[in-house]
């Protein structure tokens, strides 16, 4: 058996259909014989774009063989928000715990971190970028709030009353994970403000570091430019299409986040 996820995509205004792949399992006796190979094949059938993210080494290796092609940029990124509680964590693999007193009413006063959102005047940024999976209100709300199998704390700032933009963190241990992060590109200082909030939040919930993924080019060197260093991890985020205009598709300008696809919820 092989699964799909159902994913529209916007592209320069145009919605796209696409399917994520999000998990294949074939019975030990039956390995090796092509009948995953098929089962793909079977998958791409409907003549739409093929996505996978979050694959195992080999069966990347087994994907490339049967025609998908690496998007680039797709390795994962790490600020240390606490160098020396990390470098005691490294040495020991125990940091006493220190809820810091957050600054939600001063330097940050215009991010609040919510339970739930307001399907009313719910923005999902699409037009912001030049390609992103299509977020609304009620994919947000399955994904992020609903979820069964994670938790995750949710935090939009507001100019205004309008939400200018919008992150998903998730706390585990001492590590914080940027899982989703979509901004109004109108807003001048984004998404500058929304990653150094992301990082204070972080540090005052006892986090010594943040990971993240993300495909954008732009935003990637906006993370380096905040302490964010390149990792050679990668999630191996690949395509397969038998359309002309995905291959010479500028990957490195659609917006994929670390949420999108099965390598966050599985």
């Amino acid at each position: 058996m092989t699964m799909r996820t159902a994913v529209p995509l916007r592209v320069q205004g145009e919605r796209v259909r696409a399917w994520f792949a999000t998990n294949s399992l074939v019975l030990p006796r039956y390995r090796g014989k092509g009948v995953i190979g098929k089962l793909y094949n079977n998958a791409a059938e409907t003549g739409d774009l093929q996505l996978s993210k979050g694959t195992a080494p080999v069966m990347y290796r087994l994907l490339l063989k049967m025609g998908y092609r690496e998007i680039v940029p797709n390795t994962y990124l790490t600020c240390v928000v606490a160098p020396l509680s990390w470098a005691l964590w490294r040495l020991t693999g125990n940091v006493p715990f220190q809820n810091r007193k957050h600054r939600m009413d001063g330097r940050y006063g215009d991010f609040t971190e919510v339970t739930g959102i307001d399907r009313e005047a719910f923005d999902g940024f699409d037009d912001s970028y030049y390609a992103t999976l299509s977020q609304d209100s009620n994919y947000f709300s399955w994904r992020y709030v609903e979820a069964p199998s994670r938790n995750y704390r949710i935090y939009i700032r507001k100019q205004e009353d309008r939400t200018v933009s919008r992150c998903v963190l998730r706390l585990e241990g001492r590590t914080a994970t940027l899982v989703d992060l979509r901004w109004n590109a109108e807003a001048g200082d984004e998404p500058r403000r929304t990653i150094r909030f992301i990082k204070d939040e972080a540090r005052s919930q006892g986090a010594v570091k943040v990971v993240a993924w993300a495909n954008l080019a732009p935003l990637r060197r906006i993370l380096n430019r905040e302490g964010f260093r390149t990792r050679r991890e990668t999630p191996h985020f690949s395509f397969f299409s038998r359309d002309p205009r995905w291959i010479s598709f500028p990957w490195e300008q659609a917006h994929f986040v670390h949420g999108d696809g099965d390598a966050e919820y599985l």
